[in-house]
């Protein structure tokens, strides 16, 4: 099972939500609930969105999101590549 990874182009912090980062599907799949470590920190997928449409699931490479994340601020995030268990 290969690695599913996210490039991550921009994040931006939405009140009363939390904090969102806006990239690219390299490859895997993520679902909402899965985990991943940023910074030393764990962060959960809270909500998937596609083109202003909420998905459970992005899968096909070269898919832009946006992801809500959970437990991280958007300090704790620069761009670059993220990695999800």
């Amino acid at each position: 099972m290969s690695k599913t990874t996210f490039q991550i182009e921009d994040v931006f912090s939405i009140v009363g939500r939390g904090t969102v980062v806006v990239g690219t599907l390299k490859g895997g799949t993520i679902r909402k609930g899965m985990k991943t470590n940023i910074n030393g920190k764990e962060a959960e997928v809270l909500s998937i969105e596609q083109f202003n449409k909420t998905v459970d699931t992005l899968w096909e490479p070269g898919s832009k999101a946006g992801l809500l994340l959970s437990n991280v601020d958007k300090k704790d995030i620069s761009g670059g590549e993220v990695y999800f268990e």
